[in-house]
């Protein structure tokens, strides 16, 4: 009796794409048989799902993790300000999965495999993205040079104390030692160096959560804690800055683990108020991009009313007044939408702002305050400059629902 683990996802995965583990077993002739599914934390005890699974035609156990699983992952949008590199506890999830053999006139359990460690984390890929899926890609380990969790262009604008974010994976322990800063005067000469600690780069720190890290990178620099400072000094980004490049190196302070982040100091100019947007992109990172240009805020108004009794008794008769309601309203409800409106975007940036309007979250600065808000759209054209030019985004959000009852 035995069986044996012949397929399984990469090691760290994307959790809402599929995540198929195949199995065979020497006992598929036995009565009854069908092969049973456990789904383990990382305690190997701990049962998240179980889940029976018949032989496919080939006699071998086919089973998708992925729906129990994604049920697993949710986010770590950074709300507040950034004093320190942070881990992303609940925006990936280690299991395993166990396949035992299962037969008999009375069902029993047999003999069992189970799968190396599995990481899935918060990301969502395109078809044509997943099948070529490669976590050596992404995720730090020794001797490679990996990229950041974003699509977004590289070069990209950052105004005036707007806020912006890098997220990163590591798969090798105590390698990934510091996030470098390397910020520039308009011709081009180097201002300072900062080393800012990773105070997760053990994972045993955080129990394996500094396996996806997130780090300010716009005008929150200078939210970080002087103490996270091995070099350089507070405030990072200051007016005397035009660019600043950013990567993840090792304990020396030079070997680059990851690929650079450039990102250019803008200074906006247009008569209408900004909109800062952040939103979950396709890898499990939050990206950012800000809409300039003319915007309209829209109410949608939802009223029930009834028709009160006209009258009232005074002075021991029935009278009438003209300031009596016709109607009152007794639930009054507001769906509050803005069209916003971007700059002119390159052929690059029309591309992965795709990631923007298919988002499942969405937040919002308004007022210095993120909220929560939907994007409406029911399609999006991505935009080539050899046909259109020019050209910019137009997006519709909708934030929640505001209710009121006054009667």
């Amino acid at each position: 009796m035995s069986v044996s683990i012949t397929g399984t996802p990469r090691t760290y995965t994307p959790a809402y794409n599929e995540q198929v583990v195949v199995a065979s077993s020497t006992q598929t002739a036995q009565t009854n048989f069908r092969y049973r599914c456990e789904i383990v934390d990382n305690t190997l005890t701990n049962v998240l799902a179980t889940v029976d699974v018949f032989p496919d035609a080939n006699n071998l156990c086919v089973f998708d993790a992925k729906r129990v699983i994604e049920s697993y992952v949710t986010s770590n949008p950074t709300l507040t300000s950034m004093t320190e590199l942070s881990y992303c506890a609940e925006s990936f999830k280690q299991y395993y999965v166990k396949v035992l053999e299962r037969y008999g006139s009375t069902l029993a359990n047999h003999s069992s495999g189970i799968t190396s460690v599995i990481y899935a984390f918060n990301a969502a890929q395109r078809w044509e993205d997943f099948v070529g899926w490669d976590d050596e890609n992404y995720f730090i380990k020794t001797g490679n040079v990996v990229n950041f969790l974003t699509n977004a262009p590289d070069n990209q604008v950052i105004n005036s104390n707007e806020k912006a974010f890098l997220h990163f994976g590591v798969k090798t322990d105590v390698i990934a030692r510091y996030l470098r800063v390397r910020t520039y005067d308009s011709s081009s000469s180097l201002l300072q160096t900062v080393l800012i600690r990773n105070n997760y780069y053990d994972f045993h720190i955080a129990n394996g959560a500094g396996k996806l890290m997130r780090a300010p990178s716009g005008w929150n620099l200078n939210d970080l804690d002087g103490a996270e400072l091995i070099s350089g000094a507070q405030p990072i980004i200051t007016s005397s800055v035009a660019s600043w490049v950013i990567d993840v190196v090792k304990s020396n302070g030079t070997t680059a683990l990851t690929n650079t982040r450039t990102f250019i100091a803008g200074t906006e100019c247009t008569p209408h108020t900004s909109y800062r947007v952040h939103f979950l992109n396709a890898l499990g990172g939050f990206d950012s991009f800000t809409f300039n240009r003319k915007h309209e805020i829209k109410d949608t108004i939802t009223k029930q009313s009834f028709e009160p009794v006209y009258g009232s008794v005074s002075g021991g008769a029935w009278s009438y007044a003209k300031t009596d309601q016709r109607k009152k309203d007794f639930y009054i409800e507001t769906n509050q939408t803005y069209k916003l409106n971007s700059d002119w975007i390159s052929e690059a940036q029309s591309t992965w702002l795709y990631e923007l309007i298919t988002s499942p979250e969405v937040y919002i600065e308004i007022g210095g305050s993120w909220r929560s808000c939907y994007v409406k759209a029911a399609e999006y054209i991505e935009k080539i400059q050899v046909s259109d030019k020019i050209f910019n985004l137009e997006m519709e959000i909708e934030l929640g629902k505001s209710i009121r009852q006054r009667w």
